[in-house]
């Protein structure tokens, strides 16, 4: 064989293997353990580069593993070279203008960069040789190191998809989440002011909403105000001390539900201590706050949990029941007893005990049906451990039922009135994927891989919502079938909903040609099509109740419903098409899960933007008339 195909490119694969090494740590430790970039808006041009890097990557890896690249393709892989290099000093500029490097990362990235160009010095002489063979790939037989970097290129290419994917989401994420979910302020003779902790949270962000439509003001306690403002936009005032609350404000109700999340780490003696403290500093903060406003608040409802019962077996636990002995027992037992400090100040004091909060949306559901998708629903230890759930929308209304009902003071447990076993949860939720289950994790393993965390997942709750039956709560959900059927059927809210209104920035020459062709399909349907067909501009003032600016307007399509939900985007389009029967097909290709991100990446980052450019609400397109003129003429 030719010496130009078998070259010593041992020194090349070594120098390849520190770059591997020490870009994973980087990813994981960097971009992905301290900085979480896929989560964060401002990282979305950093992740472009980061991707289009580890495809070079890939393809790199790949090809020298297996192959020679004869006559073109050496200066092909040369080129692929020169534009990681161009890519890596890009990125250190953007970087530098989106982010605070830690100092480790930049002396890591300083030896990446060095070690880059060591490795493409020792790959030139390589190169020049294969330009002289002929054009193509010629086989070559590195032995285990063709294996190796196979192995390096797949998985490259894996976090290159992978980095893909979170700049889609980043992309549609770049729209404020109150535009893009859009909710109206409502209409109250008597509205009522809010203060809300852990507005931002999973039950938070819903409550908030549901306050808002209910024509109320909310104050938001956050951390990041910058969170705050994209998820409510105008609708929410937030606050991210408690001080900056002047003791003259009328704060009528107020709702605890802070506290670090349980997911995103170890379950340190640390990390415990934090989980403790987030909730009662907090809580103590709000008791602080209520002793010094001139108007006390009605009604303090702070968040514990069912943890404060501890293990029960099968016995059935009623708010009477006493506390447990375990670690989440304490904590529970210390929140709720902070939160009654606040009843010498003539504040009546509902202690709510959250069971598992089921929605879709996020959560724990959330992750057990992203798990149970891929084979992933697994029975923990024996799997009789009960477990009480309940779900957000109804613990949302429950909360405004026990700030409305003053009988409601002390404990109220926050749960459905049909708990049921973990592992009858599991295959409950498998069955409605159509999934199997096959995976069970003895109580041992648990135990001995989380410590007392284990005990979350293990203890049995059965839980029984007592006082809301003996005050005639109504649960919309009162089984786990129809919870699961609200979660995971989308059609649910909307098969009987009747008309919906499409609404079009019909200024936009694109626009108004497929509002036609929507008008036109449904004059041929043979069946009565629960749509209609309008402008955006008719309905300019309805709108604005979402808190949308005319200039917001016209960025996007809306879909209407009739309970006064409205829809925006690509899921507006869908709604569109499922309503009319020859467009059903689009919507079951675009509601493919990769094709929909893909569709909503593509409407928010160019098809939107561009539209608005040239063809916003109030812009008359060149050459053309306003409709409205057409009309009068």
């Amino acid at each position: 064989m030719s010496p130009l195909l078998t070259p010593d490119l041992t020194l090349v694969f070594v120098l390849l293997c520190v770059q591997v090494a020490l870009g994973a740590l980087d990813n994981f430790w960097h971009h992905e353990l301290t900085e979480h970039l896929p989560s964060k808006p401002s990282a979305r041009h950093e992740l472009k580069l980061h991707a289009a890097r580890q495809y070079i990557y890939g393809v790199i890896f790949l090809g020298l593993g297996w192959y020679a690249w004869g006559g073109v393709l050496a200066w092909v892989l040369a080129g692929l070279l020169l534009a990681e290099l161009v890519i890596t000093m890009a990125d250190f500029v953007v970087e530098d203008r989106t982010r605070r490097l830690p100092a480790f990362e930049r002396i890591l990235h300083t030896i990446l960069a060095i070690n880059v160009g060591a490795f493409m010095l020792a790959l030139w002489p390589v190169i020049v040789d294969w330009a002289a063979l002929p054009d193509g790939l010629h086989a070559i037989d590195h032995g285990a190191w063709a294996w190796f970097w196979t192995l390096a290129g797949v998985g490259v290419l894996a976090w290159a998809v992978r980095d893909s994917i979170a700049v889609l989401q980043l992309t549609v994420r770049a729209v404020p989440e109150w535009q893009r979910r859009p909710f109206a302020r409502g209409t109250n003779a008597h509205p009522r002011t809010w203060l809300v902790t852990g507005g931002t949270g999973f039950v938070g962000d819903a409550l908030v909403r549901h306050l808002v439509g209910f024509g109320d003001q909310v104050i938001v306690l956050t951390r990041d105000l910058a969170r705050a403002a994209d998820r409510f936009g105008p609708h929410a005032e937030a606050v991210t001390d408690l001080d900056a609350i002047p003791a003259g404000h009328h704060i009528h109700r107020i709702v605890n539900l802070a506290g670090e999340p349980l997911a995103g780490g170890l379950w340190t003696a640390a990390r415990r201590q934090r989980f403790h403290d987030s909730r009662i500093g907090t809580t103590r903060a709000l008791v602080a706050l209520i002793g010094r406003l001139e108007h006390r608040p009605e009604v303090l409802i702070s968040a514990s949990a069912i943890g404060y019962y501890g293990d029960a077996g099968d016995r059935e636990l009623v708010e009477e029941a006493p506390a447990g002995d375990d670690l989440a027992a304490r904590i529970c037992r210390d929140w709720e007893a902070e939160a009654l400090k606040a009843e010498p100040f003539g504040v009546r004091v509902v202690r709510l005990r959250l069971g598992l909060v089921l929605d879709r949306d996020g959560g724990i559901l959330g992750q057990l049906i992203r798990a149970t998708r891929m084979g992933g629903g697994t029975i923990l230890g024996n799997g009789r451990q009960w477990q009480s759930w309940i779900a957000r929308a109804d613990l949302v209304r429950l909360i405004r039922f026990c700030a409305e009902h003053g009988e409601m003071g002390g404990a109220v447990n926050a749960v459905a009135p049909e708990p049921v076993t973990q592992r009858a949860f599991t295959r409950a939720l498998a069955a409605r994927l159509h999934r199997p289950v096959l995976l069970r994790v003895p109580a041992v393993v648990l135990r001995g891989g989380l410590g007392g965390l284990s005990e979350l997942f293990l203890a049995s709750q059965r839980v029984i919502p007592a006082r809301l039956q003996r005050h005639a709560f109504d649960f919309r959900a009162p089984t786990l079938e129809k919870a699961l059927q609200r979660c995971l059927d989308p059609k649910v809210a909307h098969r009987d909903a009747g008309h919906a209104v499409a609404l079009f920035n019909e200024s936009c020459p694109v626009c108004s040609i497929e509002a036609k062709a929507c008008r036109r399909q449904i004059g041929r349907a043979s069946e009565p099509v629960a749509l209609d067909i309008a402008h955006l501009e008719d309905h300019a003032e309805l709108i604005a109740r979402y808190g949308f600016t005319t200039r917001e307007l016209s960025k996007r399509l809306y879909v209407l419903e009739p309970d006064g939900e409205l829809v925006g985007g690509i899921d507006a389009m869908l709604r569109i098409w499922r309503r009319i029967p020859a467009y059903r097909w689009r919507a079951r290709i675009v509601g493919l899960p990769g094709v929909h991100l893909l569709a909503m990446a593509l409407y928010e980052g160019i098809v939107a933007p561009a539209i608005d450019a040239r063809f916003g609400v109030g812009r008359t397109p060149r050459g053309s008339k306003r409709r409205s003129d057409l009309a009068a003429g």
